[in-house]
């Protein structure tokens, strides 16, 4: 496609076909549907095909809409293939990707106020949907997920939940190495099944809701408003081990179904290179370091890190030694009226 806005509809259903859209440029490629009416339902793409498309914006209003950027569709019994790769979605709609009996990957894009990002990778017959190396920015649900893997995305003010799986109708679903941060809502990760590992979790109600029998290790879980995992079920058949725990209201909502006590963890300051510049290094005499599963190796072959650079789909880097985080200092009123002030050393509670 060439340089230009697009206010167009495109319904394609040659099954089995091979189509490729390739924009020239993303900025300057835009499907904009933002003056058509918001509702009702309004498909922008509709492909059977076997599709890539890659340079593509699409553009809906910012008010709640009924719109869906990409909806592709195999047949029931044989799915196609679908790869979206470098595409923005910006504006609010109702979901920007919605994917049925599809198998194919997801990979570098941006979803900016979408209601729902990415909707609906079923199971095939394939190997599960790829998602991996997006953007979800200011969502209210990132991905509704029944047959992914999903590796090394960012979730940043997310206002509902990051990643949520079907427990009806889902078959698998893998979340690893990606940062997934709230607005102190919801969830972060609800009711993945198989493996939930070396993820940041940060700023939710809820870090983790749990089903049995899900893996969850090495990942740092904090600033969880009500507690970082919530089970109603016995987590017995659960492996929860070489997480990191840190600042939460509490660890388990019900210490009868998941006592954190049984398990391997750590409760110490992670010691991050620059959380307030949403640097998640860790440093140098980081307690997490080499902290992780011992039966998972990071990408140096070492034992694994917890935390979101550890294990194989996570990266080597060195480790900086620096200074002490500036001491805190709080000011106390006393009986007397007299104020003055307490100082705590975040150094001494680094090493603690």
């Amino acid at each position: 496609m060439v340089q230009g806005v697009y206010p167009q509809i495109v319904n394609s259903e040659n099954f089995g076909r091979d189509l490729t859209i390739f924009g020239v440029d993303i900025d300057s490629c835009i499907i904009d549907v933002s003056g058509f009416p918001r509702e009702p339902l309004l498909k922008v793409f509709t492909f059977k095909d076997n599709l890539n498309v890659e340079n593509l914006t699409f553009k809906t209003r910012s008010g709640t809409t009924h719109h869906i950027a990409i909806y592709t569709f195999g047949s029931t019994f044989v799915h196609n293939t679908v790869n979206i790769k470098n595409v923005k979605f910006l504006g609010i709609f109702t979901q920007a990707i919605r994917v049925l009996n599809t198998s194919g990957s997801i990979q570098n894009c941006y979803f900016y106020a979408s209601s729902v990002a990415i909707n609906g990778p079923e199971w095939t017959n394939s190997p599960p949907m790829l998602i991996s190396k997006n953007l979800f920015y200011r969502v209210n649900h990132g991905i509704y997920a029944e047959y992914s893997t999903i590796i090394d995305n960012s979730f940043i003010d997310t206002f509902v939940e990051a990643v949520h799986f079907h427990p009806w109708f889902g078959k698998f679903t893998d979340v690893r190495n990606n940062f997934i941060h709230g607005r102190t809502y919801d969830v972060g990760i609800n009711q993945v099944p198989n493996t939930i590992e070396n993820n940041i979790i940060i700023n939710f109600a809820r870090g983790i809701v749990m089903q049995p029998g899900t893996r969850v290790t090495n990942n740092i879980i904090l600033n969880s408003r009500e507690c970082a995992i919530y089970t109603t079920s016995s987590l017995d058949t659960a492996v929860i081990n070489y997480n990191c725990f840190y600042n939460n209201t509490a660890i388990s909502n019900n210490t009868a179904l998941f006592n954190p006590d049984t398990t391997i963890y750590y409760a110490s300051d992670p010691m991050f290179e620059n959380q307030d510049s949403n640097n998640y290094l860790l440093q140098m005499f980081s307690p997490l370091i080499d902290a992780g599963d011992p039966n998972i190796l990071d990408v140096d072959g070492t034992r694994s890190d917890v935390g979101l650079y550890g294990g194989p789909f996570g990266q080597s880097y060195p480790y900086q030694d620096l200074a002490p985080k500036k001491p805190k200092f709080t000011t106390l009123k006393t009986q007397k009226g007299v104020r003055k002030s307490s100082r705590t050393s975040m150094a001494r509670r680094n090493r603690s």
